[in-house]
């Protein structure tokens, strides 16, 4: 029951946005927001395809993320449509420093709830092809949120990051990646790499630590669709597909 004199207010706009957006799979975890950003430099860097090197650093107590991608640039038209990009633009300042390939200038692009702050050529000339994207101050405007995941031990994050940075790494073989974790010595360091073309049951055994004797491969191929299932061999998670990995015309 309402207490006498309580009042219920209507959510502002921009907090409303931020609700709904705080329920899409790339604002679930600090993990989801650094592969959604890893997604976005993918999709958003039109030479890509040629090859480079995907960077991240995270800072999980910080809650905060820079992603560097080597040989390749984002385009910033591309990511102004990015969809991924929008959503997290709603809840994080997004900072994007790049020169996409062909480009002579180095621009740079700010996002602040959920709205483009600046467009201007970067004081930051980057001397080659290639992008930072900084993502901070993550989920100020939901509080709750944040301290919830300010309480997340750290292993736990870097745990979900690399579940979540596997499928992308994994269907990505013509790029290079590399996870690292910023804070005190002993807590810092090198969390995950995989150099390009890494075959997957070795990034599976990389990624997860897991006994190479106990990893269980299934393969089919039909009219040019080859689907890969790969299993732990484990009676109890015999029905957990650890991996999927469809491959379509080669």
């Amino acid at each position: 029951m309402r207490e006498a004199g309580a009042k219920i207010s209507r959510l502002s706009a921009s907090s409303s946005a931020c609700l709904r957006a705080s329920v899409l799979d790339c604002t679930q975890s600090f993990a989801s927001v650094t592969s959604a950003l890893v997604e976005t430099a993918i999709a958003c860097g039109v030479e890509a395809s040629a090859g480079g090197r995907v960077a991240m650093l995270v800072d999980c107590a910080g809650l905060c993320c820079r992603l560097e991608c080597e040989g390749f640039g984002v385009h910033p038209d591309l990511a102004l449509r990015d969809e991924n990009l929008k959503v997290l633009t709603q809840f994080a300042v997004v900072q994007l420093v790049t020169r996409p390939r062909g480009s002579l200038e180095t621009v740079e692009l700010l996002w602040q709830g959920g709205n483009l702050a600046s467009r201007r050529q970067s004081r930051h000339v980057l001397p080659s092809y290639g992008s930072w994207i900084i993502a901070r101050d993550l989920m100020r405007n939901i509080p709750v949120r944040r301290n919830l995941l300010a309480k997340t031990p750290k292993g736990k994050h870097l745990a979900l990051l690399r579940s979540k940075l596997f499928p992308i790494v994994a269907s990505n073989g013509h790029l290079s990646f590399d996870l690292s974790s910023w804070g005190p010595s002993k807590q810092a360091g090198l969390a995950f790499e995989a150099e390009a073309g890494t075959p997957t049951p070795l990034l599976l055994l990389k990624a997860f630590g897991i006994d190479r004797r106990n990893l269980v491969q299934i393969r089919a191929a039909a009219e040019g669709v080859e689907i890969s299932l790969y299993y732990l061999k484990d009676w109890r998670l015999q029905q957990d597909v650890l991996f999927e990995h469809v491959l379509v015309n080669g």
